[in-house]
């Protein structure tokens, strides 16, 4: 008798900011250096491999959070005059086989008025199949779109500050950024 396997359930995830930065100069700070936006430590090791390490973390009120290191791999720029796509894969190190797997984009686009959007858009695998299932409907989804909110925020946070610091010697405060969030069913994995 064949044992049935289930497809390992992926769901579609994007977040977005906009940032009232102009589109050029932001297109500008990820093409030179997208690793130190992504992450906070960066050597140059990690920018010949386009693999770098951070850690995503999600608060959980009471004064609680979790943090969980990832590796995030960064694939080549997709660029035009309208548009700025960077290929994003990240894995938790670690206890990886416990956490999802996100496969994305994070994408630049110009906004109303002189301002960018700034988009991650992807799927993420919900691991440990059925029990991963049953957890990712508990909370396990909430943590998803906590944790991509706050690598969106992150990203812009380190897009403003390199921006200003390469237009202004003046003191600058980052702005909020509200972060829009939407979620799918992505349908079961190819294979």
């Amino acid at each position: 008798m064949a044992v049935a396997t289930l497809a390992p359930v992926k769901r579609a995830i994007e977040a977005s900011t906009t940032m009232s930065l102009p589109f050029e100069l932001v297109r500008q700070v990820l093409a030179d250096d997208p690793g130190a936006m992504v992450a906070e430590i960066v050597t140059p090791e990690d920018r010949a491999a386009r693999r770098f390490r951070s850690s995503l973390g999600v608060d959980l009120g009471a004064g609680g959070a979790v943090r969980q290191a990832v590796e995030i791999e960064i694939g080549s720029p997709q660029v035009s005059d309208s548009v700025m796509s960077l290929p994003l894969h990240w894995r938790a190190t670690g206890r990886d086989r416990l956490f999802p797997v996100f496969e994305g984009h994070l994408t630049a686009s110009p906004a109303e008025g002189d301002a960018t959007l700034l988009m991650v858009a992807g799927t993420y695998t919900v691991p440990l199949g059925p029990v991963g299932r049953f957890g990712d409907g508990l909370i396990g989804r909430r943590l998803a779109r906590q944790s991509l909110t706050s690598f969106v925020e992150d990203v812009a946070r380190r897009i403003d500050a390199e921006v200003h610091r390469r237009t202004t010697s003046a003191q600058w405060n980052p702005a909020p950024y509200p972060v829009s969030l939407r979620e799918s069913a992505a349908g079961p994995a190819p294979g």
